[in-house]
């Protein structure tokens, strides 16, 4: 298999030993849903400090079913704890009611648990049986690790937050997440979309309706590759999971492999060898950044007075580069007006 480093089952069950795994387990499993469930209609899944808070870890709503996520209201309780029966039974014995206050026979019950768990299929059986749930569902680490094997980005994902090393694709957050870490203090996804509403509308309309293929030209490459991450990062974009499913490409390897994916991704090409076989996808948006003319959206050189007014906002009256590989002109202009 190509893309990043192989992500054994072995790295997953350790994964469930970490101090942080407890709150970062919905995040792993909202990236997990939010790439590989087309027809998403709500997602409330809060992580780190969030995964605290009461009442349940997931409410999950699918207008129809995936291998992984059944259709109507599905609410999901999650774990890393050792004593997997004790756990599940704890939290399933307390589970009443629905956070809608809809029939409780109208929705799923989801038990997840990053611990290798026997039996599961038959616990799920027997709770089902008892019909205060449509349905009852248990997934344990080998149910993960096999969702893992159909959701690309977010296996590139998680790859690199274990340490390793990405082959042939990343997830575009952490491109961004690098990009952005260039200034003290880092940029804001904001600065980058600054005086820039009527192609940042123009792109939300292309992502939003049926796969197609998108040229973007700016300044620079890099410029580029920041302006669609931010716009994905949006919180006012018609679709507010498109980052999960966004995936930037440098190895032909692999861009052959995402494009043999059933669940709709968002590939960007970054090498030459790629731009040869770039052609439109039925399943798949495909974004090619640019400097040259005649592309789809041309990217205008960002406001500098909106651009120290975000600044502002976010708290940060100067920003300054902190290495020596310098931004594009337009942000080092921005950024110093």
């Amino acid at each position: 298999m190509t893309g990043p480093d192989p992500l054994t089952r072995d790295q997953l069950k350790r994964r469930a030993d970490q101090v942080q795994a407890p709150t970062e387990l919905p995040r792993l499993i909202r990236r997990l849903i939010a790439e590989t469930t087309p027809e998403l209609a709500a997602l409330g899944m809060p992580a780190g400090e969030g995964a605290s808070a009461p009442g349940w870890d997931g409410t999950v709503k699918a207008t129809k079913h995936t291998p992984w996520v059944p259709a109507g209201l599905s609410l999901w309780e999650m774990s890393t704890n050792k004593k997997i029966y004790q756990k599940v039974s704890a939290d399933y014995k307390k589970r009443l009611t629905t956070p809608d206050d809809s029939p409780t026979s109208e929705a799923t019950y989801v038990a997840l648990s990053l611990r290798p768990w026997l039996k599961r299929e038959q616990w799920a059986k027997d709770r089902s049986a008892e019909g205060r749930w449509r349905q009852v569902l248990a997934y344990g680490l080998d149910d993960v690790d096999a969702w893992l094997e159909e959701a690309s980005v977010t296996r590139a994902w998680l790859a690199e937050q274990i340490g390793l090393h990405p082959y042939g694709y990343r997830a575009a957050e952490q491109w961004w997440n690098s990009w952005a870490s260039q200034t003290e203090p880092n940029l804001p996804h904001t600065l980058v979309l600054a005086g820039r509403d009527e192609q940042i509308k123009h792109l939300d309309e292309r992502l939003t309706g049926e796969p197609q293929l998108t040229t973007v030209q700016g300044a620079s490459l890099d410029e580029v590759l920041a302006f669609i991450v931010a716009v994905a990062q949006n919180p006012e974009m018609a679709n507010k999971r498109l980052l999960a499913r966004m995936a930037f490409v440098d190895r032909l390897e692999s861009w052959r492999e995402l494009l043999e994916r059933t669940a709709p991704l968002v590939l960007v090409p970054m090498g030459n060898d790629i731009l040869d076989e770039v052609s439109t996808s039925p399943t798949h948006h495909i974004i090619v950044p640019t400097t040259l003319d005649n592309a789809d959206l041309k990217l205008p050189r960002i406001d500098a007075q909106a651009a120290i007014a975000t600044l502002r906002e976010a708290g940060m009256p100067a920003v300054k580069a902190k290495k020596s590989r310098t931004l594009s002109s337009t942000e080092f202009d921005c950024s110093t007006s």
